[in-house]
């Protein structure tokens, strides 16, 4: 299968509790046409221009859950971008979300 972007996975760094953070993947020239983009959750929403190639992504981070001891949370969300062609990738985002 061909790699249709210059990298499938971001790491933003670190992200304050209930801040956002803008995330970029840029496609190669020869993308297929995309028919549907998906998050592995409702923190993430996705923005596709065709003529840059270039999917915005930006990240809601919210509270870290009371019984995560520390002042840390590793965080992994996924991306998912279906092909009009029957294809599909799988993009990944990486990061640590802080207490303060």
């Amino acid at each position: 299968m061909e790699n249709y972007w210059l990298s499938k996975e971001v790491n933003f760094g670190r992200i304050k509790k209930n801040s956002s953070k803008v995330i970029r993947f840029q496609a190669t020239y020869n993308i297929p046409e995309i028919k549907d983009i998906t998050a592995s959750c409702g923190c993430t929403k996705m923005k596709y221009n065709s003529e840059t190639k270039t999917l915005e992504v930006v990240y809601k981070s919210g509270e870290i859950p009371k019984q995560i001891t520390g002042n840390t949370q590793d965080i992994t969300k996924y991306i998912h971008v279906h092909y009009m062609d029957g294809t599909k990738d799988e993009l990944k985002i990486v990061g640590i979300k802080t207490r303060f």
